[in-house]
């Protein structure tokens, strides 16, 4: 039976105080990596056609990725864990594991929240798994795309690129004869009508002010 340093168990992570690094992961960041840019191709787990690029400097922590992840894909900046995985492949099939690397909260702290990402022993064609939020389970399947030198007056970390938006339309603004894109979907009609109801801001506040509604992610 294979064993590996991160299989610690349950009892083993117990003993962990909060926020404590894990014992297996080592930051192997050497000096010489700090103007080393790491560009991340990141996906969004429930729809891969959900895409952003993130550049981000190899003296940069964790704790930066999972900001400028946060913006990337809207997700919210001020409560939830954020968690990060290595991905390592399994011989030559598609299967994976999954290595814990450790969790930052939305004040920049936690036991992964410190490491560098030029410490994380990353070469291109890595993968890694970004979760938000411990209870939606919210999933990114992020890949390092490349490693090249920081350009002069850019500021580190940035959102390089995304996918071209695929837009909805606003059903109230619809039924007026209105084309709008829709930028929320109102979880309490969407229930009632047993089908996802997608208004703009305007129609939002107007009808569904008093509702449940998520941000339309593009």
């Amino acid at each position: 039976m294979i064993t590996y340093a991160e299989d610690m168990g349950f009892f083993g992570r117990l003993d962990l105080e909060p926020g404590e690094r894990l014992p297996y992961v080592k930051d192997k960041y050497a000096q010489e990596q700090a103007r080393q840019v790491f560009r991340f191709k990141a996906k969004a787990g429930f729809n891969r056609k959900i895409w952003r690029e993130v550049e981000i400097k190899g003296g940069q922590k964790l704790a930066d990725l999972d900001q400028i992840l946060r913006s990337a894909f809207q997700l919210d900046s001020c409560d939830h864990l954020g968690g990060f995985w290595k991905l390592i492949p399994r011989g030559t099939t598609r299967r994976v594991r999954e290595v814990e690397i450790g969790d930052v909260d939305p004040m920049g702290e936690g036991s992964a929240a410190d490491l560098h990402i030029g410490g994380l022993d990353l070469k291109p064609g890595d993968r890694m798994k970004y979760v938000h939020g411990f209870g939606d389970w919210n999933e990114h399947f992020l890949t390092l795309e490349d490693i090249s030198n920081a350009k002069e007056r850019v500021k580190y970390p940035r959102l390089a690129a995304q996918n071209k938006p695929c837009h909805h339309y606003c059903q109230d603004c619809k039924a007026k004869g209105e084309k709008t894109v829709a930028t929320w979907i109102c979880g309490d009609c969407s229930l009632k009508q047993r089908r996802e109801v997608l208004v703009c801001e305007n129609c939002l506040k107007a009808r569904h002010a008093e509702h449940y509604a998520n941000e339309i992610l593009y």
